[in-house]
């Protein structure tokens, strides 16, 4: 499933050919509402993150991008329970203070290349199930609260 705002880039005739061909059902977000945009979502949060920076740093707002994406990236979200990060990789970010506390490599003991790569597609499936089982009671909260 590919979900995209209303902008012209996402309703080309080339993004619907690849969409048909490739088999994703392609869906749109409401204009003018986003909480139905998650990016909208990220980019608010970012905003916020950037925010945080000082003046001199603010001024070169740009280099901090990719390093507050990275932090957002391995922090653990509320609703899934899980890292973006570990959501992609199937696995812990491993950063810089994990080496300057000696935590020890977490290794998956694999034999060989497809083992591995059984055992990856096996952790990010269940990632997947239990973060999106952890998002539906999340957003059942969040509708008994906003019915009350």
């Amino acid at each position: 499933r590919l979900h995209t705002d209303q902008g012209p880039d996402f309703e080309s005739k080339l993004i619907k050919e690849l969409c048909q061909f490739s088999g994703i059902v392609k869906t749109r977000t409401t204009p003018y509402h986003p909480r139905g945009n998650p990016v909208e979502r990220f980019n608010r949060t970012l905003l916020n993150m950037l925010g945080t920076l000082e003046r001199k740093q603010k001024a070169r707002w740009k280099d901090y991008v990719k390093p507050l994406v990275h932090a957002y990236n391995c922090t653990r979200n509320d609703v899934t329970g899980f890292t973006p990060y570990e959501l992609m990789f199937g696995r812990s970010p491993r950063l810089p203070v994990d080496l300057a506390f000696g935590l020890p490599v977490r290794e998956h003991q694999t034999t060989s290349h497809s083992q591995y790569v059984e055992d990856l597609r096996s952790r990010l499936e269940e990632s997947f199930q239990l973060a999106l089982k952890n998002a539906v009671k999340s957003g059942e909260r969040n509708k008994a609260r906003f019915d009350q």
